[in-house]
């Protein structure tokens, strides 16, 4: 027979908040570490990533023992234990809603900072924009960028030919997962829209960076990864409900 314990509302609330704090802190210093870890084998076949890291371990404390990187152009700007653009960019997300108390998510406020990111690297850390992609630095350096970031994003994938589809926007958007904890899955779609087009309009680039918001906001409310995967059904409806012809 199972045993049950009787605990009061407040300590039941007290528990919940804590496990969704644990979440929250273990997205945000989890996506960081990984994404130091992934430094390791970024663009790297699994043959090469062998040959270089033959224990196949990789450690980043304490600093002496540290493993160090494969010595080749893309890993040599950096130090062991530091993480790629990709946490630089999320960290810009971050600090742009801390500084107005998490009262707003604007996304132009975003594109401010990161036209800042390209030019100075990140302030708060004073590092270099390391791994600076071709389209957002095609697009952020335009003389144009601020003053109409979606519309400078949608007129470069336009000349690329409609066919401009990396991953930058989706590799920032968790933090906006977090923000998304009171809203509902259409509006975390929305918000997650409204921040990919700050320099990604393809279509694709936008679908992935509203289910990975809505995957974050799910699996951080504490939901099972089947709950939180079934957003497609809603993807569906809200991708469907958008016009074709602002796409394009």
């Amino acid at each position: 027979m199972a045993t049950t314990f009787n605990v009061s509302p407040e300590a039941a609330q007290a528990t919940i908040k804590a496990a969704l704090h644990d979440r929250i802190l273990g997205c945000l210093f989890g996506s960081a570490l990984g994404d130091a870890i992934g430094l390791y084998t970024e663009f790297l076949s699994t043959d090469m990533a062998v040959h270089s890291y033959t224990d196949r371990k990789f450690t980043l404390l304490p600093k002496d023992q540290a493993t160090q990187f494969r010595h080749d152009s893309h890993r040599a700007p950096h130090l062991p234990g530091e993480w790629t653009d990709d946490t630089d960019h999320a960290m810009l997300i971050l600090l742009a809603y801390l500084h107005v108390d998490g009262k707003e998510l604007d996304p132009k406020e975003f594109a401010s900072r990161l036209s800042i990111w390209v030019q100075q690297g990140l302030r708060a850390l004073d590092t270099l924009p390391l791994g600076l992609g071709r389209t957002v630095g095609a697009i952020v350096r335009s003389k144009a960028y601020l003053e109409g970031p979606e519309d400078t994003a949608r007129h470069h994938w336009k000349i690329c030919n409609y066919n401009a589809a990396p991953n930058g926007s989706l590799m920032r958007t968790h933090p906006l997962g977090l923000m998304c904890l009171n809203k509902t899955l259409e509006e975390t779609f929305e918000v997650a829209a409204s921040y990919s087009v700050m320099t990604h309009v393809d279509p694709r680039c936008i679908i992935c960076c509203a289910v990975g918001t809505a995957l974050i906001r799910g699996l951080t409310l504490g939901r099972s990864a089947a709950r939180a995967g079934s957003t497609t059904s809603p993807r569906r409806r809200w991708s469907g409900g958008r016009s074709t012809e602002r796409a394009r």
